[in-house]
C-alpha cells in the first residue's frame, strides 16, 4: 500500500512490529498532504504490513487456508 505521510504519522508505522515502511521516490521534492492526518505535508511512502503475509504463509503450511 502506497501512502502520503508526514513525520509524525510516518512515527506510527515504524514502530509497529513487522511492518516495513520504506520512501517510494527518494527524488520526489514536493511535499503533499498526509493520507493519515490530512493536517501535515509529506512524503510518499510503500508499507508492508509482514503480519498478514506470515499469518497467511502459516495457514497455508498447516492447511487451513
Amino acid at each position: 500500500m502506497i501512502l502520503t505521510l508526514c513525520h509524525k504519522c510516518l512515527n506510527n508505522f515504524l514502530s509497529r512490529p513487522k511492518t516495513k515502511v520504506h520512501r517510494t521516490d527518494y527524488l520526489q521534492i514536493e511535499k503533499e498532504p498526509c493520507c493519515y492526518c490530512q493536517v501535515r505535508l509529506g512524503f510518499d511512502y510503500e508499507i508492508e504490513d509482514n503480519v498478514l503475509s506470515s499469518v497467511r504463509n502459516v495457514g497455508l503450511h498447516n492447511g487451513k487456508i
